[in-house]
């Protein structure tokens, strides 16, 4: 898509360093911004998105003693867990041992305070628990097994903390909103993904068949009795059959995966007539699919439809940097995993 790659290159062309940022988190702050930039080097080979993603980890590493944010959307958990990514990818040349030290010490106090803590990715249990997985698995020379001792217990104290939260949540299954079942989906991708690391196995192998049988029963739009208006239904459901298909395929699942793609496709032949405000994050799933279902040929001729919507009318996105990695791993899903890595 020549067209496409022109539209991102057209949206991106006016991204730019700002020392007046106040936001550092992922969520429309620097450490996003830095994502976009090496996402968009990735995908041009252009030197100046390296340069201005090293100017603004420059910029983010002055500003440290000022984070009081502990969440992973906005504060110092996503933080921590960006750069982290970025070494793993190598884009950042660091011993993450030893450069986050501090961000591994509030993980661990967040971890021990995990019970006066809620269920979700963007401040909660699951976000902390992505962090500390990250740091689990850093490709750090010689990591001393003393601390990996120390991110299994931290793994194992979440883990037994989320399942918890997962049974009171089935126990009062017939009031359950909307909040829950999103933190549910993310809590089926993070754990299928965590399952080989093999740690804490019968609690985790509980966490993903629960919570996949429950998704499974409300991965239908029917089921979903509750009011609630067109785009929050579409996002919904969309997310369900995202991690039905993400589980399917890391299970091996046939029964998972086809409920999911099923569903999945079904749900959004109408995405680009659903309310601007909630486009962005329904495309942030579509991506996601994309990448997801590479080899399938399930999305190709719908994502052609978003991306020249997308084209034609950007104006609804409130993140510009988050609206450009998506329509990158749009036009290049299979090629570039750093503008697929953030959930946001």
């Amino acid at each position: 898509m020549q067209q496409f790659k022109k539209s991102i290159l057209a949206l991106a062309e006016n991204l730019t360093f700002d020392n007046s940022f106040e936001r550092l988190g992922l969520d429309k702050g620097v450490i996003g911004m830095i994502f976009t930039a090496f996402s968009l080097y990735e995908y041009t080979s252009d030197e100046k998105w390296k340069n201005l993603a090293q100017q603004s980890f420059s910029f983010l590493e002055k500003k440290y003693d000022t984070i009081r944010d502990t969440s992973f959307r906005n504060g110092a958990i996503g933080i921590g867990w960006g750069i982290e990514s970025l070494s793993h990818l190598k884009y950042l040349n660091l011993n993450t041992d030893e450069y986050l030290v501090d961000f591994d010490n509030l993980a661990y106090k967040l971890s021990l305070a995990s019970k006066s803590l809620n269920l979700s990715l963007d401040d909660g249990c699951l976000g902390i628990f992505s962090y500390i997985t990250k740091r689990y698995d850093s490709r750090n020379f010689k990591t001393h097994r003393f601390k990996r001792i120390y991110y299994q217990d931290c793994l194992v104290m979440l883990s037994n903390r989320i399942n918890s939260y997962i049974k009171i949540i089935l126990a009062d299954i017939d009031n359950i909103g909307m909040d829950e079942l999103n933190d549910l989906c993310n809590v089926l991708t993070i754990f299928s993904s965590f399952y080989d690391y093999q740690i804490n196995k019968p609690i985790v192998e509980e966490i993903i068949y629960s919570t996949v049988t429950l998704l499974y029963k409300f991965s239908d739009s029917n089921i979903l009795i509750n009011p609630m208006e067109k785009g929050s239904k579409t996002l919904l459901l969309l997310n369900i059959n995202y991690s039905l298909i993400f589980a399917g395929i890391k299970f091996n699942s046939d029964k998972w995966f086809n409920k999911g793609k099923e569903n999945f496709v079904n749900y959004y032949q109408n995405i680009c007539s659903i309310d601007n405000n909630l486009l962005l994050k329904i495309v942030s799933v579509v991506s996601k699919a994309q990448y997801c279902l590479t080899g399938y040929d399930l999305l190709d001729t719908n994502v052609n439809e978003i991306a020249k919507f997308i084209q034609s009318d950007w104006s609804f996105a409130n993140d510009k940097c988050a609206l450009i990695r998506y329509m990158i791993s749009l036009d290049k899903p299979s090629t570039l995993p750093l503008a697929n890595l953030l959930y946001i």
